[in-house]
């Protein structure tokens, strides 16, 4: 096998029962040869068992903490291990299609890009709807305020609908569902910003990158799915809320804007973070909504949430090897 020139990096998104299909997925694709590594913060046992077992089977670099990561703190574990000319990010609940990371390097390749963004798309049936295929994300002037400004380009659309207007070009924005990086470039920006724990990550490194003269580009041709799966289970439940609690998403959004100088707005908090909470216990809200009405269900499931993300902040704090001590303060409800 000739030496591989790319690295995966996985790291957890929200969950982590998706693991073991996501790294399937990779493994099946028997196109370009890469390295693995696999960042683990506190998965269940089951999936920690099969990591370690899979680490050994295919001799791939397993990364743990006992603890959550952030998903800059998770990509940022990896950074020492990679010695590749390319550095593909991908989440632990994205799957493949087959010849995607082909695609990635050769766009790379003959482009002189600094990032390769796939076609992502999401949920089931896999490498169907849209999530995104491309996008903006840059600084806006309008009178003497800085705005930020974000779109992602066809969204929820079918492939089949817009197949004819996907084509290479240049973007403004990938996202770390799964983005192809040249390695130089990491070395360049140094370590991901940690400030940065549940959103405006992707958004962040993107513009560093095109603020220092790099290229985005997104490549169609490479195809991958973040699949949501069946519910969440028990075991899951405090990194979801940990991942999408109102400190973390208030304090990302706050920390972005201060540091680009544009206006702060919590639209992100408010229109996706605190809506994609209530994927976690349907089955709870809409059983506590028929017995006691719209009000109190929303009363309950705030106070679940509380109950998650204390925990999981309080296993934070305490974990060996964690990061320092945060405030395990409520959260601040939009």
């Amino acid at each position: 096998m000739p030496k591989p020139d790319v690295t995966i990096v996985m790291s957890p998104r929200e969950r982590f029962h998706l693991t073991r299909r996501s790294i399937e997925s990779l493994y099946d694709d028997q196109g370009v040869p890469f390295d693995f590594i696999c960042v683990d913060g506190g998965s269940p046992r089951a999936v920690r068992n099969y990591l370690r077992a899979e680490s050994r089977r295919r001799n791939f670099k397993l990364i743990r903490t006992p603890h959550y990561l952030a998903p800059n703190e998770a990509r940022n574990l990896a950074l020492d291990e990679v010695k590749t000319r390319y550095t593909v990010f991908v989440d632990n609940d994205v799957v493949v299609a087959p010849g995607w990371l082909d695609y990635l390097v050769r766009c790379a390749d003959e482009t002189n890009a600094a990032i390769v963004s796939p076609l992502t798309c999401i949920g089931e049936p896999v490498h169907t709807t849209i999530h995104m295929a491309g996008g903006e994300a840059s600084v806006i002037v309008e009178g003497e305020q800085r705005l930020f400004h974000e779109t992602h380009r066809f969204p929820n659309r079918p492939i089949a609908e817009v197949r004819d207007q996907l084509v290479r070009e240049l973007t403004e924005l990938a996202e770390f569902h799964c983005m192809l990086v040249r390695t130089e470039w990491l070395a360049r920006l140094g370590p991901f910003d940690e400030n940065l724990k549940a959103t405006f990550e992707h958004d962040d490194f993107c513009m560093l990158v095109r603020q220092q003269g790099g290229v985005v580009m997104i490549e169609p041709r490479s195809l991958v799915t973040q699949v949501f799966g069946p519910p969440l289970s028990l075991s899951e439940l405090k990194f979801f809320y940990c991942r999408w609690s109102d400190e973390w998403a208030a304090e990302s959004e706050r920390y972005f804007h201060k540091k680009w100088g544009t206006v702060f707005d919590d639209r992100v908090l408010r229109e996706y973070v605190v809506h994609h909470r209530r994927h976690a216990l349907p089955g709870l809200r809409r059983a506590v909504r028929a017995l006691a009405g719209w009000r109190i269900s929303e009363w309950v499931l705030y106070r679940v949430e509380d109950f998650f993300v204390w925990r999981a902040m309080r296993d934070r704090a305490v974990a060996p090897g964690s990061p320092p001590r945060e405030a395990l303060a409520r959260k601040i409800h939009a």
